[in-house]
């Protein structure tokens, strides 16, 4: 028993934080099948589109606030930081809001233009959900670096799976439209940003209070707002560009594909969670070869279990769709087993990114987005105008493998240093 509690207390921290990924990846894979059923596939690429905003705004977000916090972490520690805590999140705050003001201009301005065109139908909405999105998002990255990981998951068990709750009793229901279900979600994030506002609300009427925060905050984040950018360009462009040429139809395939993947999601969120740290260490203490001996042997390992997720996914496409879905997707059959295998590139990356971050070629990784861009300016209406769906993901799979050659040549040759 003692021994028991001993690895409790030793764990707790590790174990707190695989529960509540289990929470939010296990939410999220059902919002996503759910969704899936109850939107018409236009609908559905409407979603997709919304989704691809609110993420860019979160890594914009994430790179001018929530990454600089990590450093204040690191510098200062847990304690003594309450007041900083206070400043960074009205920080926040102003950006949330800024940010929202933006999006609100552009879907008036650009209202006829490819993707701000897709989504007007949930223009009203839009700014709110992602307003609230990125403060519950800060707000509980906060939580997790003050290591109070009960009041993490009492949040995302509260946000989360009041979505879920809520998509399953009108699982059937004819008259729920993706609207609603937006203002439904935005409801859910501003009662977790309600909850933190209790911890970290405490406003100054003087700017120049902020105005230290921001400055070293645009210092640290600036190159990383730009790769953000790049980097979101990079996976998305090409189902941007569908959006214009084909309709929102095939965002809406690629989301149904993207719920059954989202399986995967949790072997992703292991590996971010453990092996960043253990490529640093290994880099640190044994240098470059024992750190690629490590990248391929992960490889190794994740290229199994993706290739063997395919495999299951083609064997049981048919069974998987008519479960999950509905039958009007069987049509998208070879679509759906095809953009699993695309994740198995996808899986590539991971590790080879995780090394260069451990060896600090950091610069690589923002060559290689750019890279990955010109391409996509370049090849992306071409493609989709003669293969349409089939065109996307070759694009987003060379975009990725032209990423993946630019980091196996930098190691290599860091390798051969040696």
């Amino acid at each position: 028993m003692e021994s028991l509690n001993n690895k409790w207390t030793k764990h707790w921290e590790k174990i707190y934080i695989t529960l509540d990924q289990a929470i939010v990846s296990g939410s999220n894979f059902l919002i996503g099948i759910l969704i899936s059923k109850i939107l018409g596939i236009d609908d559905l690429g409407v979603y997709s589109f919304v989704w691809m905003l609110l993420m860019i705004c979160s890594s914009l977000h994430q790179s001018f606030t929530s990454q600089p916090l990590v450093n204040e972490f690191v510098r200062h520690g847990a304690e003594g930081l309450h007041s900083f805590l206070n400043k960074a999140y009205m920080v926040q705050l102003f950006a949330a809001i800024l940010v929202a003001f933006t999006i609100f201009l552009l879907t008036a301005i650009l209202k006829n233009v490819n993707f701000f065109e897709i989504i007007q139908k949930v223009a009203y909405v839009t700014p709110f959900l992602v307003a609230a999105y990125v403060m519950q998002d800060y707000s509980r990255r906060v939580y997790i670096l003050q290591k109070k990981m009960t009041k993490v998951i009492t949040i995302d068990l509260v946000v989360n799976w009041s979505q879920v709750g809520f998509l399953l009793y009108h699982i059937n229901s004819k008259n729920l439209n993706l609207g609603q279900i937006l203002i439904f979600f935005t409801t859910t994030y501003i009662v977790g940003v309600c909850v933190s506002s209790i911890d970290f609300l405490r406003p100054s009427y003087s700017l120049n209070v902020y105005s230290q925060v921001v400055k070293n905050n645009w210092q640290f984040g600036k190159w990383l707002i730009a790769t953000a950018v790049v980097q979101w360009f990079a996976g998305n462009y090409f189902i941007i560009k569908s959006g214009s040429i084909i309709g929102s139809e095939v965002a809406g395939i690629l989301k149904v594909a993207q719920s059954i993947v989202g399986v995967l999601n949790v072997f992703f969120i292991a590996l971010e969670y453990y092996v960043p740290k253990q490529s640093a260490l290994i880099f640190e203490e044994l240098g470059i070869k024992k750190l690629l001996t490590y990248t391929f042997k992960v490889l190794a390992i994740g290229l199994i279990i993706c290739t063997g997720f395919t495999f299951l996914v083609f064997l049981f496409s048919n069974e998987i769709i008519l479960n999950l879905f509905s039958a009007s997707y069987l049509q998208y059959k070879n679509i759906i087993v095809a953009f699993s295998a695309f994740y198995i590139i996808v899986f590539v990356g991971f590790p080879l990114r995780f090394a260069l971050r451990a060896s600090n070629n950091t610069k690589t990784l923002f060559y290689s987005y750019i890279i990955s861009v010109i391409f996509s300016l370049v090849f992306a209406e071409y493609m989709i105008r003669t293969w349409e769906v089939w065109g996307v993901i070759a694009g987003l799979a060379i975009s990725q493998i032209l990423m993946q050659i630019c980091y196996v040549v930098v190691l290599l040759k860091e390798y051969r240093k040696k």
